[in-house]
């Protein structure tokens, strides 16, 4: 355990942020084995929502910009 009080908050920060990162790395996941499994379509509201799911993590950087656009030619 880090014994400087700033190292002791940024460890604290660091468990928080990484929970919440892997939460979204989580939903992307279950959201691409869906599209997998059931085949999304062009237009359908599912498709839409996992286009913004996967923007949302490129924006907040959790994944690359250049992943995220993988991602999304895959399941198109």
């Amino acid at each position: 355990m880090a014994n400087i009080k700033s190292a002791q908050k940024k460890a604290r920060k660091d468990l928080v942020r990484t929970g919440k990162n892997k939460s979204a790395l989580a939903k992307i996941d279950t959201i691409l084995n869906m599209a997998r499994k059931v085949g999304y379509t062009a237009g359908s509201p599912e498709l839409s929502k996992a286009y913004s799911t996967i923007d949302k993590a490129a924006k907040r950087n959790i994944i690359s910009k250049q992943k995220s656009a993988r991602l999304k030619s895959a399941i198109s």
